[in-house]
């Protein structure tokens, strides 16, 4: 998996979303939240610590998924 997050960040390079997945695939492999709850987080759901920190762990807020079931 970790390859295959690597491979997505280099198809990014001509501009064509490949950071954004890359950003996407990084967070479903590191931390294991489903599709829907990770497509829901925004930036003001990731608290990172500060640079020299001891404690380097960050915090994220996943919100409740709520799949449409159905959705045309």
């Amino acid at each position: 998996m970790a390859a295959y997050v690597r491979a997505v960040a280099v198809q990014g390079v001509d501009g064509g979303g490949g950071e954004r997945l890359h950003v996407f695939f990084a967070t479903l492999y590191c931390w294991g939240p489903r599709p829907e709850e990770a497509v829901a987080m925004r930036v003001e759901d990731v608290t990172l610590p500060e640079p020299d920190a001891s404690d380097q762990w960050c915090e994220l807020l996943i919100h409740t998924a709520t799949p449409e079931v159905g959705k045309q």
